[in-house]
């Protein structure tokens, strides 16, 4: 199965999908019943790591098609 943050976003937030792509800088949070939803940049020098820091569960959506993005 093939699943892009995206369209993982877009199952979630529906009312928030915009038809054009606009990848992420930096961070976007989405509030969600009792979650936070995060979508950090995916850059080496992103500071994601900081946001993780008591974090309960965390979904990892990568693009396993491209060595360079791996």
């Amino acid at each position: 199965m093939t699943i892009k943050k995206i369209e993982f976003k877009k199952l979630l937030f529906p009312e928030t999908f915009e038809s054009k792509y606009i990848p992420t800088l930096g961070l976007e949070v989405y509030p969600w019943n009792q979650y936070i939803i995060w979508d950090t940049a995916g850059q080496n020098n992103s500071l994601r790591d900081g946001y993780y820091i008591n974090a309960n569960l965390a979904i990892i959506i990568v693009n396993a098609t491209s060595k360079k993005q791996c």
